[in-house]
């Protein structure tokens, strides 16, 4: 830009578009040690970690703010179900599985399910009692979650709008459920629709969620 003596001040062009993260992809890099770790056991098999018994313990992660990634760190574990308790060895809620440190668990429960068996992750979805209520819910720093349940085809039952309550930072939801053929089913044969607040606690920062829902049965 010329100034009125002739010179010229260097101005830099700004835009108003929102810096994005870049979206996580499908695979695990070196640094995933956790997840790749965690991914060898062989939950209900006898190997590894027996006393898991299919259920991971709700207090596995360490509570401290140096762990942040969980990556298919359970994916492809088609004999594991829900979470318990290790003082009393009860099933519980999901609820306060994830420390407010993660932030990402992409892919966590990936292909939890085994098309030849029909066994895998499977629940209602919509039922309070479910062991996954609240995994997304009041998580102040998650943010990617693309994946974690992708072709878990076992999960039915219609989404509530609550689940993702309280975590405002989520960005990346890409096939979050991807080929899960029975969500959105309520008995068999009714299909559901998906609640038009689901987005609501995470609107303004949420950026990804392409083939969220491809592969379901919700009906609009």
């Amino acid at each position: 830009m010329a100034k009125s003596d002739g010179t010229t001040n260097n101005v830099v062009a700004l835009t108003t578009t929102k810096a994005y993260f870049t979206p996580k992809t499908y695979n695990q890099s070196s640094d995933f040690t956790l997840a790749k770790a965690l991914n060898k056991f062989s939950y209900g098999e006898g190997e590894d970690i027996t006393s898991i018994s299919n259920k991971i313990p709700i207090d596995l992660l360490p509570n401290t703010n140096t762990l942040t990634t969980l990556d298919f760190c359970f994916a492809g574990n088609t004999e594991m179900y829900g979470f318990y308790d290790t003082n009393t060895s009860q099933d519980v809620k999901g609820t306060n599985f994830l420390t407010n440190s993660i932030t990402s668990t992409s892919g966590i429960f990936a292909n939890c399910y085994d098309p030849n068996t029909n066994h895998g992750i499977g629940f209602n979805i919509s039922a309070d009692c479910q062991p996954y209520l609240g995994l997304f819910q009041n998580k102040p720093n998650l943010v990617y979650i693309n994946q974690s349940f992708a072709n878990c085809q076992s999960i039915f039952g219609s989404i509530p709008n609550n689940l993702f309550k309280e975590s405002p930072k989520l960005y990346n939801m890409s096939k979050l459920f991807y080929n899960c053929a029975s969500l959105g089913i309520n008995d068999g044969k009714t299909s559901i629709s998906i609640p038009v607040d689901l987005f609501a606690s995470c609107r303004s920062n949420l950026y990804n969620v392409s083939f969220m829902f491809s592969g379901c049965g919700f009906r609009g």
